[in-house]
Order: structure tokens, then C-alpha cells, then sequence
């Protein structure tokens, strides 16, 4: 095996510190009340934010933000391959009803997409509190389905080189919340949640905590989204992080959602929504490539999406030096873009496509 590159299967288809202090996203406004239950998903609308360190992608009126992606546009590493950058904010904000992404980097830009439903579907957005843990609740009468992440505190080193990482994005059953989590001490970040009526007949189902962990949806219900938690993350003594995600998407094959770490080490849990099969939900896998794109089937429009990376480059020592700069939806909707940092990273797109009538 290449030392500087690792093979990751996704099934048949995913010195001193210093404490970079970034803007709070703006707290949830007050929520608005559900309308009556759709009999059917219906695809979002596109909306793209501007390009900059900080994007904010707003849906127009009439519609309420239920999921988006991100573009890195400009992102920072060394001449040796050492990561400088990280995306410091993936998810819905409730006051501007918009997608926010954002990067660590002075330097860095981004483009945000959000993904926009109908007022009458009744999708209605939380606001977790700044913490190392972070617990985004949903309200009575509503179900966790997505979620989302703003770091506030990120650390890393002085030269540059990240020691911190989202080892939390995903929905908790039990708390019927969406938690997002750092992985330093000092770190600190704040979870938002996307919420669907009860009456829509979403489910959460979570994998065991392994080195590729499966979630999978049960019988009358199909994977349409999900998120991780991880367990055991692998560092240098210093903080060099040697481990990543390198799957976090779904499985048409097994309908489950797949998360999966880089080193043999690290454990993870996946964690899958699940959705009635009548709500006519599909998966769509893209090729393996450094830049990959899953399109949706005609009939259908992106509703979300994720990845599986198959080449995943690191230093001989262990250092990482690969990222996922894009994964987010193609203009139109019409697919699902994931996009590797390093020329030799390889990865399969996959789409969750929703009916368009």
C-alpha cells in the first residue's frame, strides 16, 4: 500500500494552541406553528448564498430552510499537505431562516446552498447553546430529521495545523435532538435542529460504535438522512489529528446510513433518519472520482445527500492532508456534489431525492 494513501471501501456503492474564536450564528427566533402534514415529501428549492468566509443561503418567504450543503471555494493547507482549514459552520439558522456555512480561515471562502420546503410541510428549526456538547431539542409534536452545526471556538496551532474536529453531527433518539460536538476541550460549537411533524412518520435508527458502523432503517421505511458520533478519534500527543470521517452518507443497497473513520482505530456510531417508503423518497449513488456527482432520477429533485471517500490521502506519519471541500447540492438540485482537497482523494457522491409532485 502507498504510505502516503489510504484504500477505504464504501461498500458497493461512502505546540501551544491557540483558540480561534468565531461568531455566534444567531439564536433561534421564535418557532412557528406547524401547519397541517403533507401527504407526501415534496422536493426543496435551491437557494445559493453569496461567496465569502461567512455564506448565509436564505430561503424566500412562503418556504422554511430543512437542509443545504457547502462549496469551499478557497481552502487553506500547506506546501506539505497539512490542513489549515476546517468548515466552521454547516447547518440551518432559525432569526434568518437560511443555511450557514462558514470557514476557520481569514483567507478562505464558501458558498452555502439551502435547501427550501413549503411553509405547509411544517418543518420548523431549534437552536442548541454554545458547548463543548452542544443539544439541539426538538418541540412536542415534532421529530429530529436534520441538523446542522456553528463552531464558535476551534482550535488549532500555531503554524496553522488543526487540533479540533465536529466529532458530533448527528440526530439523538432518545432526546429527539439533533448534538453536535468538538473534539478539544477548548472547543466549542452549537447544534441546530431540523424538525418535522410526528405526523409525517420519521424514525431514528443508530448502528453499533465499530470502525464502519451501519444504521439501518427498518422494514416500511427508507434512509433519507443521518449523522455520526464518534467514539474514539485519533490524535498525535501534540493534537495533529490523524483520523477523519471518510463516510457519512447513505446506502441504497442495505437502506442504511454509513459512517466510517480513516484510522483502524477510531470507532464510530452511525446514526440514520428514516422515512415511510409511501413518502416516495430514492437514492442515487455517483461514480468514484475526486469530483463525483450523484443525479437524481427524473420525477425527482435533491432533497439531501452525503459521501463515501475511497482514497483518503495522509502523511506517512498519519498526519491528514484531505478534506471534503464540497458537499452540497448541484445548481437546479438536480444532484449531489462531493469534492475531494487532494488531487489524489477519490469519493462516491450519494443523493436523497425527493419527488417533485
Amino acid at each position: 500500500m502507498n504510505p502516503r494513501t489510504l484504500l477505504r471501501r464504501f461498500g458497493l456503492l461512502t505546540g501551544i494552541g491557540i483558540l480561534a474564536t468565531l461568531p455566534l450564528s444567531p439564536a433561534g427566533a421564535a418557532l412557528p406553528a406547524p401547519s397541517a402534514a403533507a401527504p407526501h415529501a415534496t422536493a426543496p428549492t435551491l437557494v445559493t448564498g453569496p461567496e465569502g468566509r461567512q455564506s448565509n443561503a436564505k430561503c424566500p418567504a412562503g418556504t422554511t430552510v430543512m437542509g443545504g450543503g457547502y462549496q469551499a471555494t478557497r481552502f487553506s493547507r500547506a506546501n506539505g499537505g497539512s490542513v489549515y482549514d476546517y468548515l466552521t459552520a454547516n447547518g440551518p439558522v432559525a432569526a434568518d431562516n437560511a443555511w450557514h456555512a462558514g470557514m476557520l480561515r481569514d483567507t478562505s471562502t464558501v458558498v452555502a446552498y439551502a435547501l427550501c420546503a413549503p411553509n405547509e410541510q411544517g418543518y420548523r428549526i431549534a437552536t442548541g447553546t454554545s458547548a463543548r456538547q452542544s443539544d439541539a431539542t426538538c418541540p412536542s409534536g415534532t421529530r429530529v430529521i436534520g441538523g446542522g452545526y456553528g463552531i464558535q471556538t476551534f482550535v488549532h496551532a500555531r503554524g496553522g495545523t488543526i487540533y479540533d474536529y465536529a466529532t458530533a453531527n448527528g440526530p439523538v433518539a432518545a432526546d429527539n435532538a439533533w448534538r453536535a460536538r468538538m473534539h478539544h476541550g477548548n472547543g466549542r460549537i452549537t447544534a441546530t435542529a431540523v424538525c418535522a411533524p410526528e405526523s409525517l412518520g420519521y424514525r431514528i435508527a443508530t448502528g453499533p460504535s465499530a470502525h464502519q458502523s451501519d444504521a439501518t432503517c427498518p422494514s416500511g421505511t427508507r434512509v433519507i438522512g443521518g449523522g455520526y458520533g464518534i467514539q474514539t478519534f485519533v490524535h498525535a500527543r501534540g493534537g495533529t489529528l490523524y483520523d477523519s470521517l471518510t463516510a457519512n452518507g447513505p446506502v441504497a443497497a442495505d437502506n442504511a446510513w454509513r459512517a466510517r473513520m480513516l484510522h483502524d482505530s477510531g470507532r464510530v456510531i452511525a446514526l440514520a433518519v428514516c422515512a415511510p417508503e409511501s413518502l416516495g423518497y430514492r437514492i442515487a449513488t455517483g461514480p468514484s472520482a475526486r469530483d463525483s456527482q450523484a443525479a437524481c432520477p427524473a420525477g425527482t429533485r435533491v432533497a439531501g445527500g452525503g459521501y463515501g471517500v475511497q482514497w483518503f490521502v495522509r502523511a506517512n506519519g498519519g498526519e491528514i492532508y484531505d478534506y471534503p471541500v464540497i458537499n452540497g447540492p448541484t445548481p437546479g438540485a438536480t444532484a449531489w456534489r462531493v469534492h475531494m482537497l487532494h488531487d489524489s482523494g477519490r469519493v462516491i457522491a450519494l443523493a436523497v431525492c425527493a419527488p417533485t409532485g
